[in-house]
Formats: C-alpha cells, sequence, structure tokens
C-alpha cells in the first residue's frame, strides 16, 4: 500500500513526466520499450543502491523540491507550445536554427535518447526524487543494517521498489501500444499507398503528442501548484 502511494507522489510524478517526454521524442516505436527498460532501470538500481546503504548523501538538500517545480513549469511550457505548433501549423524550434546548429541539436539529442542516455537519466533523477519520495525507505535503509532485520528486509525492499516504479513501467507500454495504434491505423487510411500511409502516420503522430501535451501540461500544474 506505502509503495502504491508512494509511486504517485509529485517527485515520481516528475520522473512519469520526463520519461513521457523522452518517450514521445523517439522516431521508431520499437525503441519505445527497450528504452523504457533502461530509463526504469537505471532509476530502480539507485533506488536499490540506496535502499541496501551503497550510496548516501542525497537527502540533505532541498533541491528535490525545486527540481519537481522546475519539471513542473518545463512540462507546461513544452505542452502549451505543441499545442500551439499543432494549432496554428508551425513547425518546431529546431526547424528555425541553420544546418549547423540543427547537426549539433541532434547529434546532441542522439545521445540523450540512446540506450546510455536514458539510463543515465535515470539514474540522475533518481538522485533528485529518492529524498522525497517515501518515508518508508529510508526506515528499511536503517533497519537493513540490523542482523536480525537484513536477510528478511531484502525481498521486501526488491517488492516495495517494484511497485514504486510500476506507474513508468505501465506508460512504456501504454505508449508503446499507442503508438502501434496510430500506426496501424494510419496503415489502414494509406490505402495500400506508401505516401498517403506516410502521410497518415505523420499525422496520428502529431496527434500522439498532442495528446502527450495535455497530460504534460494538467500534471505539471499539478506539480507546480501542489
Amino acid at each position: 500500500v506505502h509503495a502504491l502511494r508512494d509511486s504517485f507522489k509529485p517527485v515520481m510524478i516528475s520522473m512519469f513526466l520526463i520519461l513521457l517526454a523522452l518517450l514521445v521524442s523517439l522516431r521508431e516505436r520499437e525503441e519505445i520499450r527497450r528504452r523504457s527498460i533502461f530509463f526504469v532501470g537505471g532509476a530502480f538500481v539507485l533506488y536499490t543502491f540506496y535502499a541496501f546503504g551503497v550510496v548516501d548523501g542525497f537527502d540533505v538538500s532541498k533541491a528535490p523540491h525545486y527540481f519537481t517545480k522546475l519539471i513542473g513549469l518545463l512540462a507546461v511550457f513544452m505542452g502549451i507550445w505543441i499545442i500551439r505548433n499543432f494549432v496554428l501549423g508551425t513547425k518546431g524550434l529546431v526547424a528555425t536554427l541553420s544546418k549547423a546548429s540543427k547537426r549539433t541539436v541532434h547529434h546532441r539529442m542522439n545521445l540523450i535518447l540512446s540506450d546510455i542516455g536514458f539510463a543515465l537519466l535515470g539514474l540522475f533523477t533518481g538522485i533528485f526524487t529518492i529524498p522525497l519520495t517515501s518515508k518508508v525507505l529510508p526506515l528499511m535503509r536503517a533497519l537493513f543494517w540490523e542482523p536480525v532485520w537484513t536477510t528478511t528486509l531484502i525481498p521486501k525492499i526488491i517488492f516495495y521498489l517494484l511497485i514504486l516504479v510500476l506507474p513508468m513501467v505501465l506508460l512504456g507500454i501504454l505508449v508503446y501500444i499507442v503508438r502501434y495504434s496510430f500506426e496501424y491505423l494510419g496503415e489502414l487510411r494509406g490505402g495500400g499507398s506508401e505516401r498517403r500511409i506516410e502521410i497518415w502516420q505523420r499525422h496520428h503522430l502529431k496527434l500522439f503528442k498532442l495528446v502527450a501535451s495535455l497530460i504534460a501540461i494538467i500534471l505539471g500544474m499539478y506539480l507546480v501548484f501542489v
């Protein structure tokens, strides 16, 4: 119960939003499942190390509060920007850059959206979310070093952490299913024409990003004002 409740705390919602933004940015549908595993796996490894006392020193700052607010503001801003571009039919910021700047941006985005990039982002965001994740986790961490509790707590800690990251796992599955459905619908509407299929799939991808932007705005506003 505690793990499920903690998985919907503001800090975990901020991680949810980061993962959502990253998954929406992926060009290929098949990358979604693998990248989700790397991001969630990175966060899970960090949480596990913290729970077992391998890493320490993250809960001495107010940075997590500011981190959550910052993610909320960015989610609202980016969501509004994407909706604006959709309604007005304008291109994104990258399209307005010079060719050299575009190459630089694409190169950096490819690094961020790689397997290692997703894993590192999972670790990095985990650092900021640990202090506010739960009161249960520090307690289990403290008890873990008591010989009487060590063996008993290992499966409980693992189970707790699995439930904690469950919403992000479900997000990865949901994004994959929605993306697959939109691509399949594009193939049906394309009527066998590669050109028409491409046009419809591109249109559905914009709709997909529009829906994701609306979700990001709602959750972002919640993080800002909570």
